[in-house]
């Protein structure tokens, strides 16, 4: 994650420190999901749904970079 985050802000696109360290988390909701059974609230799920969507977003962003240039 470090890495592409790193790679995003080397072709222009900022990706805030609060954002990253959300998506990060994500990575803790999968283990309690596929490790331990756990099924998330209708708030957690709505949270997880929103960061991965703006996290999508800008690795588009990146990606349109990309083909322009």
């Amino acid at each position: 994650m470090e890495k592409l985050v790193q790679y995003m802000r080397r072709h222009g696109i900022e990706v805030s420190m609060i954002e990253k360290d959300i998506v990060s988390r994500l990575y803790d909701y999968r283990n309690k999901v596929l490790h331990g059974g756990y099924i998330p609230t209708d708030d957690e799920l709505n949270y997880i749904i929103t960061v991965v969507s703006k996290f999508i977003q800008a690795v588009k962003e990146l990606r349109q970079k990309h083909k322009t240039s």
